[in-house]
């Protein structure tokens, strides 16, 4: 019996379309100094100095100035100013309509950015994060609904690692058991059926002495992003 090979290509796609997530756990109890990294995302402001990087080669340095948005609930609004302090963009997510806005000379060089699923569509490209998240990651904080997607805590020596689930990704989060404040997590997901697998990492730490804070993110081309507590 001859099978077309067009029809194998459906049947796989269609059997990963297919696997099963696994199930979150019940009645976990987590270090309070690792459950401490998990906020809301909601009632945050701050401001940032934001550099960016093309693998090695520094690309600008920008500072911003972000705050939740008063009676929208998951919305945020940021402001990014040149090293002089001129503004170049503001840039909002709007939650009721699951759409963002941008004003400012900068605009027109800003990649468009949509909501597909509830998660970031940037230029067309699904990216495995959900736009209310990102107000946390700016306060050097996860999601604390991600807590509803824990499916599997690991301990090896020196470290705790947590693994989250839901449709679309799959998160693992490492922390030191000597310093939990410093910390990544790399979110994975899927595109085009599972055909092409994509990965984020995104890393925060904390100079206890100096009670500073930074935060990084890369895994988009050969692109990095690094933030940093300019309030103290």
């Amino acid at each position: 019996m001859r099978v077309d090979g067009a029809v194998c290509l459906v049947f796989i796609i269609y059997c990963l379309s297919c696997q099963t997530t696994p199930k979150p756990l019940k009645n976990v109890s987590l270090p309070i100094p690792i459950e401490s990294q998990f906020s809301s995302c909601t009632s945050g402001q701050g401001a940032l100095s934001v550099t960016s990087y093309d693998g090695e080669r520094f690309l600008g340095s920008v500072e911003l100035e972000w705050k939740d948005s008063d009676g929208r609930p998951d919305g945020w609004d940021t402001q990014i100013l040149s090293p002089m302090g001129h503004e170049l963009m503001r840039f909002s997510y709007v939650p009721s309509s699951q759409s963002f806005r941008s004003v400012g000379r900068l605009s027109s060089k800003f990649p468009g950015v949509s909501v597909s699923k509830g998660f970031l569509e940037v230029d067309g490209h699904f990216v495995g994060i959900k736009p209310e998240e990102i107000s946390c990651f700016l306060n050097f904080k996860l999601p604390r609904s991600w807590l509803k997607r824990l499916t599997d805590i690991q301990q090896e020596e020196g470290r705790t690692i947590l693994f989250f689930h839901d449709k679309y990704r799959v998160i693992r989060s490492v922390y030191s058991k000597i310093k939990p404040s410093s910390f990544c997590s790399e979110i994975r997901w899927t595109n085009y059926w599972g055909m092409v697998s994509s990965t984020l990492n995104l890393c925060f730490s904390k100079l206890e002495s100096q009670s500073i804070k930074t935060g990084s993110v890369h895994g988009i081309e050969q692109y990095k992003v690094k933030w940093t507590d300019i309030d103290g």
